[in-house]
């Protein structure tokens, strides 16, 4: 990592430790089962990304001239919690180049020190979208619920330079106790304003 990234890198930390410190969360904070749910499910996600796109990744980001940059997870609350396991129990030496913030907090940072051509980091993104509005169920009527369930969507993928860009999202249900996928690689449509 160039050590302009590690600054970088460096930097987003100690400001997402002190934005948490500052703001406790403001909304409700969601049921401990729910919690552990997402936490189960992004945890599982991050696994099966370091086994499978990482090493693909790291092939891409150590043609850079300049060498390779700083790998910042943006993730909800549960995405942040299932990042600090699974990245603990990695042995691959790129997992110290990862940082895991909320992605409030990579957004406000990104704000602050702006880094739109990705020269100094990559951002690779995983979080649930849940409940989703039942007005956008019938977007999902091939996969009817029962009484009690509601969808999940979780969305996923890479920001950086144009050529690694990807976004994914997987449609799932949660019935309050277990989550069953459904559906990989949906396309969500999204109504423009007036039609």
């Amino acid at each position: 990592m160039t050590p302009e990234s590690l600054d970088w890198l460096e930097g987003l930390k100690a400001f997402a430790e002190k934005h948490r410190a500052a703001r406790p969360p403001r909304a409700a904070p969601m049921a401990s089962a729910d919690f552990a749910a997402r936490q189960i499910l992004l945890g599982a996600h991050l696994q099966r990304w370091l086994a499978t796109d990482l090493p693909r990744l790291r092939l891409e980001l150590e043609r850079r001239a300049s060498g390779p940059p700083a790998i910042v997870l943006a993730a909800c609350a549960p995405g942040v919690a299932a990042a600090e396991e699974v990245l603990a129990g990695c042995d691959d030496p790129l997992t110290r180049a990862i940082a895991c913030v909320r992605e409030v907090e990579y957004r406000l940072w990104c704000i602050r020190h702006p880094d739109a051509a990705y020269s100094l980091h990559v951002n690779p993104w995983s979080w649930i979208k849940a409940p989703v509005p039942q007005a956008r169920w019938g977007e999902f009527r091939d996969f009817p619920l029962l009484p009690g369930e509601c969808y999940w969507l979780h969305r996923y993928g890479l920001a950086g330079e144009p050529e690694l860009e990807s976004r994914q999202c997987d449609l799932w249900k949660w019935d309050g106790r277990q989550t069953a996928q459904l559906a990989v690689g949906i396309v969500e449509r999204v109504r423009t304003v007036g039609r």
